[in-house]
């Protein structure tokens, strides 16, 4: 099995190597997701990858996956969309590094493409999904219920949160 980490911003280079830690995989992948997100562009073309990946890709969300990040994290197979208990999700941004508070002044929520593919990952209503552009946390119950994953990781119990 392979795992990945994206536990950093989504930038080119990150997006590069995890292409290519895709590309080297073998028939098990699990992507573990902690990120404060990144440009739109990045995160919809590294959500084609994961989408067109031969080997389904499992998805975890380790911490926080906000913005590009939370699309991620829904682009994985359905049923292998993970979050651990404590892991939250926002369609905003980190105002600051550590930051508890959100900035919205993030091109994601300018982008009509990503809040279609984020509806089209999670099968959730666009306009709510666009009403979350607010910067709200939510918690991984909550981000279950509105598709971002599929259940709560414990102890590798796949899909037991639902």
């Amino acid at each position: 099995m392979t795992t990945i980490e994206l536990c950093e911003p989504i930038t080119d280079l990150a997006m590069r190597r995890i292409v290519d830690e895709l590309l080297a995989a073998g028939d098990e992948i699990t992507l573990r997701i902690d990120s404060p997100g990144g440009p739109t562009s990045t995160s919809l073309a590294l959500r084609v990858v994961l989408r067109t990946s031969l080997v389904p890709v499992r998805t975890v969300c380790v911490g926080e996956a906000v913005g590009g990040a939370a699309l991620l994290l829904a682009s994985g197979a359905v049923g292998k969309r993970l979050l651990e208990r404590h892991a939250r999700i926002s369609l905003g941004r980190p105002a600051a590094p550590g930051s508890k508070t959100i900035s919205t002044d993030d091109v994601v929520l300018d982008d009509p493409m990503f809040f279609h593919e984020l509806a089209s990952a999670t099968g959730a209503d666009r306009a709510a999904l666009e009403r979350l552009g607010d910067g709200r946390w939510l918690s991984a119950h909550e981000a279950i219920e509105l598709g971002f994953a599929d259940g709560i990781d414990d102890d590798g119990e796949e899909g037991s949160g639902r």
